[in-house]
């Protein structure tokens, strides 16, 4: 197995260390040892001395949601995520991609996004084809939200609409490269989708792109910088982009005395280091009840990537954050991530409400 020093670094360090072991999200719901750093990193480092990687370590490999609840609580600064996605690189090479992953990989060639989408929903449509052909602002909604909750894309759109802002939206909006980085990492195809993304955004001459999603935004603002690519607009998330339109007043919501509980995505309090924006326009909305777990410890929910080839464990990840809303006493569970709200949607209990960020500020303006 060919791993960079660097990888090869991180393995060594993390092979005999138990410390992530009580953080991450998918170890603590399925009880076994094997989902943690420290396990995947004793397997690659019998592998890194000779030893066959096998199919049993690869399903392993893709059983972390690449969360970085692990390396946000390593003292030591080592982030095993780094290891976990070039051992995902490695098995691709070696031919030893679980099927349900290459179908996914097989689904973004074809047709640009890992939902097999073709045609989006007609109140979409509609929404994008409203908007303006060109604007300082690109609103980037994302795959996710285009096709597995297009109801919180239209939300969101009527939302800026409101506020007077003067942006658009692509209509054949391309793929950010992210899906491929996480389920491939570094390979030459991956740079490629980036470079491609960003030619087109970079041709709309738009001042600013705001991103949706938080895995959107990580993409624009994290990734692509790696990958030297460069974005000519300046990134904005969603939610920071949001709470500054209700500071400068274009949007004014009504406290209805919602008690509210917010679940951080992983990647926008984590990777974006982004806490309050989300809470200050909550407290707007109603009274935030705060979980256990929030900000930057949140525990991830299961991501909608992994819910394409694990169900069963997303659903228990998602099932444990919602008795993890439900202690805190709230009526609502809110959300700043469109992928979130569609694993969520599944585990829903009967006596709590599910709200995109955009719908809880959408009511609150009427």
């Amino acid at each position: 197995m060919s791993m960079v020093a660097k990888e090869e670094k991180i393995i060594n360090a993390c092979r005999f260390c138990w410390m992530c072991r009580h953080v991450c999200p998918v170890g603590k719901v399925t009880g076994l040892e094997r989902n943690n750093a420290r396990a995947r990193a004793l397997a690659l480092s019998l592998v890194t001395r000779g030893q066959s990687l096998t199919a049993d370590i690869v399903d392993n490999i893709y059983e972390c949601v690449l969360c970085g609840a692990c390396t946000k609580d390593c003292v030591t600064g080592f982030d095993p995520t780094r290891f976990v996605k070039a051992a995902r690189l490695e098995a691709a090479l070696e031919g030893l991609t679980p099927e349900s992953v290459v179908r996914i990989l097989d689904d973004l060639e074809q047709y640009s996004n890992p939902y097999a989408g073709t045609v989006l929903a007609p109140a979409l449509q509609e929404a994008i084809a409203s908007l303006p052909q060109q604007a300082p602002i690109l609103f980037y909604l994302g795959s996710s939200a285009r096709y597995q909750n297009p109801q919180a894309a239209v939300t969101a759109i009527r939302l800026m609409k409101k506020a007077g802002v003067n942006f658009t939206v692509m209509m054949d909006e391309p793929d950010s490269g992210l899906y491929k980085a996480n389920l491939l990492g570094s390979v030459a195809e991956t740079r490629e989708s980036m470079v491609q993304t960003a030619e087109m955004i970079n041709k709309t001459k738009a001042e600013i792109l705001v991103a949706f999603g938080p895995s959107c935004a990580k993409a624009f603002l994290r990734d692509y910088p790696e990958y030297n690519i460069l974005l000519s607009p300046q990134v904005r998330t969603f939610t920071s982009w949001l709470n500054t339109l209700i500071q400068d007043g274009a949007l004014v919501p009504t406290n209805r005395q919602n008690v509210i509980t917010f679940h951080d995505p992983c990647t926008l309090a984590r990777d974006l280091e982004e806490e309050d924006p989300a809470r200050e326009i909550l407290a707007a909305c109603g009274t935030l009840k705060e979980m256990f777990l929030h900000g930057k410890h949140t525990m991830c929910c299961g991501s909608g990537l992994m819910d394409l080839y694990a169900p069963a464990l997303t659903a228990k990840m998602s099932s444990s954050r919602w008795n993890s809303a439900q202690e805190t006493g709230a009526q609502t569970l809110v959300t700043a991530c469109p992928s979130c709200y569609t694993v969520f949607a599944k585990t829903q209990p009967d006596r709590m409400r599910l709200c995109g960020i955009e719908s809880i500020v959408w009511e609150a303006c009427k």
